[in-house]
């Protein structure tokens, strides 16, 4: 994932983390990145896909840690 791929995913992420009401800063920001691809390799159309499809899904009441979106990268394996 190239870094402008890197910022606008995290924009994402702390677009999300405003709806579930959490501050989600810079450095938090890289960490939850770095995590997310490490523990969860995909391309970035994949993780935009799986991160509006967790905010879609009624049954999610707080802002998902990293293998909370496994089951939306992989919904066959789940």
């Amino acid at each position: 994932m190239n870094q402008l791929q890197r910022y606008q995913l995290g924009i994402k992420l702390t677009e999300i983390a405003m709806l579930y009401g959490k501050d989600f800063p810079k450095e938090t920001a890289k960490i939850y990145i770095n995590s997310l691809l490490s523990f969860l390799p995909d391309s970035f159309e994949n993780y935009m896909k799986a991160l509006s499809s967790y905010v879609g899904d009624k049954k999610n009441k707080f802002f998902p840690a990293p293998v909370h979106l496994r089951e939306y990268l992989n919904p066959e394996i789940n």
